[in-house]
């Protein structure tokens, strides 16, 4: 017979027993709801408090297979050193009764140590009620009384305890989820944390310093892990190397692609003898039998003369990096070729532009132009173009100030979701060009 069957049964039976197990009806719904233990405690005693008027109780969870009390309604605190002690005499002397009954003199009994109430000495009869679960766990709950108990009370405390039963059960399961899920999340965390040490290594810790060209950068990732890469450096004390890109995927995929990415790049780039349009074509071979098939990148590689201010250039499939002339005309570098990592026949050309004093050069990564604000509009290339032109005369520092202010004002001060690169290059005096 069902627990339902049986309340329905006593209600039509005995009617002055009906509003008990209609208590115990409605104590059921919100025990087996419970996944918190001091919630079910405390939800556990109001039922038993209703139904018998008395709140003198103890719940008791155990793993017969280990004989661990997995949960104790009176809490940790009640033992010395918040450890539970085992519970094989508390198992064993179960075994030897013929539970449940009903204890009509309490303090004639040899109760194990950890069943010891200080309220044994003043109770007259108990519920003892023991019901094992799936074969594994055993519940135990004992109510004490300063009155006696009947067999309509036994019923009623053998229905409470299997449903205590199923609710401390489905409450540990409960808790070693959560706890599963904690410990994959603090270790993800460390692994992200990790990975981002190791991303951050591969990035320059510093701008070069090169006589009449002026640097600075913004680098604001938006997770642990950021998906863009950029790079700095001179060659030869005669050219200096700018670069920045964008790597498909985020987080440790992401990083695993970059990684890549910066390992074809400077293999090839730190050579002086390397064009841009060369070291795209081995970074791409590089980054294809390196990565999945579903890993990319996007990159731009230019390389100025220190000399003559000649800038080399290649785009690969990157949002392509602007000029802002001395007088306020825009200049996009767009030649180059396809994305890196998903073609085996691209093929890449080198593009040219001459760089003069008061000229601005702004190397970008998509998450400045595709910023969006509560609107849902995107900031845009115009609106990039009017911040450089508007602070051109500026020094770097005002310009990397101007534009990270627009973009915080464009969105309202909110996170912004994606990464964000940008290398702002400002040439401070004339290049000695050969006269023609």
């Amino acid at each position: 017979m069902t627990e339902t069957t049986l309340i329905k049964t006593h209600i039509k039976s005995d009617p002055d027993t009906a509003g008990r197990w209609r208590i115990l009806a409605e104590g059921m719904t919100t025990i087996t709801a419970t996944t918190d233990r001091i919630s079910l405690a405390t939800c556990v005693e109001t039922v038993i408090q209703d139904m018998f008027n008395t709140v003198k109780c103890l719940i008791l969870l155990i793993d017969r297979s280990t004989h661990d009390i997995i949960f104790d309604s009176r809490g940790q605190t009640h033992y010395s050193g918040n450890i539970p002690p085992d519970g094989t005499e508390l198992c064993n002397w179960i075994d030897r009764r013929n539970t449940p009954e009903v204890v009509q003199e309490v303090g004639q009994e040899d109760w194990p140590d950890i069943v010891s109430h200080s309220d044994l000495s003043k109770a007259r009869s108990a519920l003892l009620i023991s019901e094992p679960m799936d074969r594994q766990y055993l519940v135990i709950t004992l109510v004490l009384s300063d009155t006696y108990f009947d067999d309509v009370d036994l019923d009623l405390g053998v229905a409470l305890t299997r449903h205590i039963g199923i609710a401390v059960k489905k409450m540990i399961e409960y808790e070693k989820k959560t706890n599963d899920i904690i410990r994959k999340s603090q270790h993800l965390e460390q692994e992200l944390e990790l990975a981002g040490e190791i991303q951050r290594t591969l990035l320059p810790r510093s701008i070069p310093q090169v006589a009449g060209l002026s640097m600075s950068l913004i680098s604001k990732p938006s997770r642990e892990i950021g998906g863009d890469f950029y790079d700095m450096f001179t060659l030869a004390d005669k050219y200096l190397g700018v670069a920045v890109g964008d790597v498909v995927g985020k987080g440790i995929p992401g990083a695993i692609t970059m990684a890549s990415l910066y390992t074809a790049f400077h293999e090839y780039a730190t050579d002086p003898l390397m064009i841009p349009s060369d070291v795209m074509l081995r970074a791409n071979d590089m980054l294809l039998d390196a990565t999945a098939s579903d890993r990319f990148a996007t990159l731009f590689y230019g390389v100025v003369s220190l000399r003559d201010g000649l800038f080399r250039y290649c785009n690969a499939g990157h949002p392509p990096p602007l000029i802002c002339r001395k007088n306020g005309t825009i200049d996009y570098l767009s030649t180059g070729g396809l994305i890196l990592g998903s073609f085996s026949h691209a093929r890449y050309e080198n593009g040219r532009a001459d760089l003069n004093e008061g000229d601005v050069l702004v190397l970008y990564t998509d998450g400045v132009t595709e910023t969006t604000n509560d609107e849902e509009q995107v900031f845009g290339f115009k609106r990039l173009e009017q911040v450089i032109r508007q602070c051109k005369s500026s020094t770097v520092e005002g310009i990397k100030n101007s534009l990270t202010d627009s973009l915080h004002q464009f969105t309202d001060h909110s996170n912004i979701q994606d990464d964000i690169t940008v290398i702002i290059v400002k040439c401070e005096q004339p290049f000695n060009r050969p006269k023609i």
